[in-house]
């Protein structure tokens, strides 16, 4: 979604959403000491994001042992709500008790606003199956000039990447993609460079010593079939062609694991 000059996925919102709500519900039980709850629930959720950082990352342990500097690479969304949620819990209560700002009150704000954070994925989750919508009807071409109906890969899951060669997220993220491609023999992953030319994606592949299948060339038919605010654009289909996620950015190759696991769930319902 963007934002101004800036983009946010929707999970990213929602925990906004439910930060602003656990702050309002504060404010609104504990007017009298304002200001040292705001503190306790600042640092609480400061102290909870780094743990659901570090919950994932154990989760994730073989992929950050064999490239340890993505570990610091939040801009992935990588975070364990089990580990984040428990942490915050138990920081705000021993705060407020050692601060004297009536922690049952505190702890309650926050539960408030991961309530209101759970009923947003809820409804999100809800909507999705129903209102969601499916592989573009379009016809890209590959780098031969051969066109290709988009539609033609539905009876697998989809993985839709937007990209340009000169976009350093998308450079970045490529390796993991193609990796990922060479591995999962049951997802097509489908490559659609945008406004781009057949030379430029060529020289691009060679240099970086990609091999990558479902190469293809789009005039921005798929951004604006999508709304996709920028690059790179991840786009998850199910087999029947129904979009289940999307990712604004670049992707880390732990991400994009969670991302198959879950279209693969879906593949087999």
């Amino acid at each position: 979604m963007p934002i101004g000059p800036f983009l946010i996925s929707l999970p990213r919102l929602y925990l906004i959403a439910a930060v602003m709500i656990a702050f309002g519900a504060s404010a609104l039980m504990l007017r009298e000491a304002r200001a040292k709850s705001s503190a306790v629930l600042w640092t609480s959720i400061i102290i909870g994001v780094l743990a659901a950082r570090i919950g994932y990352v154990l989760t994730h342990l073989q992929h950050y042992a064999e490239n340890p500097v993505e570990i610091i690479g939040l801009w992935d969304g990588g975070l364990s709500p089990v580990f984040g949620i428990s942490a915050t819990l138990l920081v705000a209560g021993w705060l407020s008790a050692r601060r004297d700002v009536r922690p049952t009150r505190v702890v309650a704000s926050l539960l408030i606003g991961v309530g209101a954070w759970g009923l947003l994925h809820v409804i999100d989750e809800s909507m999705r199956d129903e209102q969601s919508p499916i592989l573009a009807d379009v016809t890209l071409q590959a780098l031969d000039g051969t066109p290709t109906e988009l539609r033609s890969f539905v009876g697998k899951p989809v993985v839709l990447n937007l990209w340009a060669t000169w976009c350093p997220p998308c450079r970045r993220e490529m390796p993991a993609l193609s990796s990922a491609q060479a591995a999962h023999g049951n997802v097509h992953f489908v490559f659609a460079n945008q406004n781009e030319t057949a030379d430029d994606v060529r020289k691009f592949t060679l240099a970086q010593r990609l091999e990558l299948d479902n190469l293809l060339l789009d005039r921005g038919a798929l951004a604006t079939e999508y709304g996709a605010p920028g690059l790179p654009t991840t786009l998850f289909f199910d087999r029947n062609g129904r979009l289940q996620r999307v990712h604004i950015g670049e992707l880390s190759a732990p991400r994009l694991a969670d991302y198959l696991s879950a279209i693969d769930v879906s593949e087999h319902d």
